[in-house]
């Protein structure tokens, strides 16, 4: 006959219960996008800023990466608002003047290091050949 180990299968069960998550907070809000893109505080404005575009699973949207100058992690994710299709490209290089905005309240990103912002392109250059 076989002895149960009780104390290891009761710790599995509440470790399978507490790494169980209902999914939610992965999901921006619907119509986020359309309610908030530039209606919250600017917060800071930037001129011929590099930055690289790409698609955030996590906030399933395009965005702008700019890595913060002096640091190894940290970047500041400017999410596209903007009808720039031409922008919507994985791993696109680009230079841009804009203003960054507040994001949606409560959505953190899952990186320490980065901040989330709405990001308003005045302008921008496609860079090519690097």
């Amino acid at each position: 006959m076989r002895h149960l180990n009780l104390p290891f299968y009761c710790s599995v069960l509440l470790l399978s219960i507490i790494g169980c998550s209902d999914g939610k907070e992965d999901i921006p809000p619907e119509n986020a996008e359309s309610q908030t893109c530039f209606s919250g505080k600017s917060l800071k404005k930037v001129k011929s800023q590099k930055g690289t575009i790409y698609y955030d699973a996590y906030e399933k949207r395009f965005a702008v990466y700019v890595t913060i100058p002096g640091t190894f992690d940290s970047q500041d994710v400017g999410f596209l608002c903007d009808n720039l299709d031409i922008l919507k490209k994985d791993n696109l290089s680009i230079t841009f003047t804009g203003k960054y905005h507040s994001y949606l309240e409560g959505r953190k990103p899952p990186v320490g290091g980065q901040k989330y912002y709405f990001l308003d392109i005045q302008k921008f250059k496609i860079l090519t050949g690097q």
